[in-house]
């Protein structure tokens, strides 16, 4: 375990070595941080939603005030998340591209990695359809199973998610870079056979994003608690809200950089270059190859 941990930390420290060197995966971060929050606040507003939140939020309402508010909302809620998801899906294929040449050692404008990405366009709504519906649907019903206190259940809703997570994480890579072009479900079944017969379930470099963001939102937290404190509403939640949009862009950018790395492990046994001194092995449990290309 220790082991895996050290690794975690290699593959976080090269990772953020690539975003240093290529400040256009740190922009793009950045920018699908500030468009997804963009789209949520306005068709939020564009929906009314803001408003009946707002008067939530000032009179305190009732646990069961704010559940109604959920499901009455829901369907809005999923479409600004379908939304979203495909802007975010979008710039995440500008960076694929982007760390997918960087790894071949060849040289890509950030206007060709557009290009690139679009050219996939229909595969990648698709797969930003299917991937944003069963996320939305797992989550309506850990919702249902909240209200009707049964934590258990909802535990284990809240597993199948991140095993979903897991399984469906190189499908946006095989749309984007496999020759064949194909569609969301082909994506989905490639990157399914690899999660069997390839990595299995320790995925180390995703283990080490998640201890970062957590050590990202710990001392916004800290700082944030004094102002509550104080009665600093409004400054302890900005500080809270600045460690959110930090995590975000890093989380964004980073797993970015390292589904382009395990996507080439996985179907080609490359070590890209810049983790040449890292053990990749230590992120998978193998069982067998199978290339995909």
């Amino acid at each position: 375990m220790l082991e895996k941990i050290k690794t975690g930390w290699e593959i976080f420290k090269i990772s953020m070595g690539i975003m240093y060197e290529d400040k256009r995966l740190l922009l793009l971060g950045l920018f699908i941080t500030i468009l997804n929050l963009s789209i949520w606040y306005f068709l939020l507003k564009g929906f009314g939603i803001t408003e009946e939140l707002a008067t939530l939020w000032k009179n305190t309402s009732t646990e069961n005030a704010w559940e109604s508010f959920f499901w009455h909302n829901a369907l809005w809620f999923f479409i600004i998340l379908l939304i979203s998801g495909f802007a975010a899906n979008m710039l995440q294929a500008v960076i694929t591209q982007i760390v997918y040449a960087t790894f071949k050692q060849t040289r890509i404008t950030l206007s060709e990695a557009f290009n690139k990405a679009f050219s996939r366009i229909g595969g990648i709504a698709a797969w930003s359809f299917y991937d944003n519906s069963i996320i939305f649907t797992l989550n309506l019903i850990q919702e249902w199973l909240d209200e009707h206190n049964l934590p258990t259940f909802s535990f284990l809703f809240d597993m199948v998610e991140g095993v979903w997570r897991f399984v469906s994480q190189l499908a946006l890579p095989i749309i984007v870079l496999e020759k064949d072009q194909p569609g969301a479900k082909e994506g989905l079944t490639r990157s399914w056979s690899l999660f069997k017969s390839t990595w299995g379930e320790n995925v180390t470099g995703s283990f080490s994003f998640s201890i970062l963001s957590l050590l990202i939102m710990i001392p916004s937290v800290l700082l944030a608690l004094p102002l509550f404190m104080a009665g600093k509403f409004v400054s302890g939640m900005f500080v809270i809200i600045g460690g959110m949009v930090i995590v975000q862009v890093l989380s964004h950018t980073l797993l970015g950089i390292w589904r382009t790395t395990l996507y080439l492990y996985a179907t080609e046994q490359l070590t890209p270059k810049p983790f040449a001194d890292a053990d990749l092995s230590l992120a998978f449990t193998k069982k067998h190859l199978s290339s995909l290309t």
